[in-house]
């Protein structure tokens, strides 16, 4: 079995009316990882007549990591990553600064998602999940209404 690996952060606040990444996930040069788990939920504290679109992206060529947002670290999750350090660096959150530009990507999942929801996404059988090369980036970017004003947060489990 592979090393697992969870992420996990709340309270970002992207604003109404915007398209901005909130998950950049880098795979590390020398090794893909693989996405089994991912969660998004919203606090609720304010109802939006249109729902919030996520996009899962996946990046790969010369892309240029988006700048700002705040760094997150990898935790160990199962047995088999205990006594070793995860390959994947870099991943951050928040609301950045400069998208992720250049490169080539294609969006590999796109939900709307009701305010005030959650979407708890795992791949439990055989671990399919969202296969993410080496030197690649899972980008999860979020299109929200002129009304939003809720906080996101996102969990997810990476194997490597």
């Amino acid at each position: 079995m592979a090393e697992l690996y969870t992420l996990t952060f709340s309270a970002v606040a992207p604003g109404a009316s915007v398209t901005k990444g909130i998950l950049y996930l880098p795979a590390a040069s020398t090794q893909p990882l693989r996405v089994v788990s991912l969660d998004i939920s919203m606090d609720g504290s304010t109802s939006a007549t249109f729902w919030p679109l996520f996009e899962w992206q996946i990046w790969s060529g010369a892309f240029t990591a988006p700048t700002g947002g705040t760094a997150i670290t990898a935790n160990k999750g199962n047995g088999e990553a205990q006594g070793k350090t995860a390959l994947t660096t870099g991943a951050k959150k928040g609301t950045f600064t400069a998208e992720i530009t250049g490169g080539s990507n294609f969006t590999t999942k796109s939900k709307y998602l009701p305010t005030g929801a959650a979407l708890p996404y795992q791949w439990p059988l055989g671990r399919e999940g969202i296969y993410v090369p080496g030197s690649a980036a899972l980008y999860l970017r979020v299109t929200t209404p002129a009304s939003f004003a809720q906080n996101i947060a996102v969990d997810a489990e990476i194997e490597e």
